[in-house]
């Protein structure tokens, strides 16, 4: 398991969007790709930060997730707290 503490990171600025919004956009765009299993993380989004949680395969999986989490409008921060599962 990855026993980092969670990273924070600035999301380039975009449109303001209310959480709820965002939450949304954010769970249509980890569906879409179908390239990566998205099944086990949970999204939470508070004053614009987001929350990434839960276990995927491998730590390519946790950064390309952060990165389309980072790419969403309204989003400003992400702390990635996704765990990469013990082979």
């Amino acid at each position: 398991m990855d026993r980092k503490q969670p990273q924070v990171h600035h999301a380039p600025e975009g449109v303001v969007c209310t959480d709820e919004e965002i939450r949304s956009v954010v769970a249509e765009r980890l569906r879409q790709v179908a390239d990566l299993d998205c099944g086990d993380v949970s999204v939470d989004v508070q004053g614009c930060m987001v929350t990434l949680k839960g276990t995927v395969c491998d730590a390519h999986t946790r950064h390309a997730i952060e990165e389309l989490v980072e790419a969403c409008p309204g989003v400003q921060d992400v702390e990635n707290r996704i765990s990469v599962r013990s082979s």
